[in-house]
């Protein structure tokens, strides 16, 4: 797989292989259908095609029990299920407890910030959002999870290596003190 260097329109996507720019799932969820095909587009005009949008957060919620998306987009302010109930409910899921999720606000106040990181949200996009704006967003937010799961599977790894290194010397203490028993 090799990078994608970017062109005219995928410019803002580089550090991401094309399969990536392709394949990740994103979901958006905002109650008005206008702003999820803005989101779409430019998200679309960067090379992202599996893009998923929700006008009906209670349609989101019940698709997201089944599916993991690579990256979770909500507005904060929706009716019947609002963003930072949203947030809080993706992350009971086991399967959606590390996706990143970035909320969409109005509010720029630092205690709303802080209240919606607090509630799980990785990042926090102020509106109005440009197609610069959201393309960066999302690849950064899909470069860190990457970046964060490649450290996590070499911890893994190494703390895998290291117990199988206590065992073998484990087993190898055992049988020299029955050789020296006999």
């Amino acid at each position: 797989m090799k990078n994608f260097l970017g062109s005219a329109n995928n410019e803002n996507v580089r550090g991401l292989t094309s399969e990536e720019i392709e394949t990740t799932k994103i979901f958006l969820i905002d109650d008005e259908p206008i702003i999820l095909q803005i989101y779409e587009s430019h998200l679309a005009s960067a090379g992202f095609k599996s893009i998923y949008a929700f006008s009906d957060s209670v349609e989101a919620v019940e698709t997201l029990r089944y599916v993991t998306p690579g990256i979770i987009l909500t507005d904060i302010h929706m009716p019947e299920v609002s963003g930072n109930f949203l947030i809080k409910l993706i992350r009971t899921y086991e399967h959606l407890r590390t996706v990143p999720i970035v909320a969409v606000t109005s509010d720029t106040d630092d205690e709303t910030r802080e209240g919606i990181l607090r509630k799980g949200a990785n990042r926090v996009m102020y509106k109005p959002v440009d197609k610069a704006k959201i393309v960066d967003c999302v690849r950064r937010s899909i470069e860190s999870h990457r970046k964060l799961t490649l450290q996590l599977s070499k911890a893994k790894s190494r703390e895998q290596a290291q117990s199988e290194q206590k065992n073998a010397e484990q087993i190898s203490l055992e049988s020299n003190l029955r050789n020296l028993m006999r």
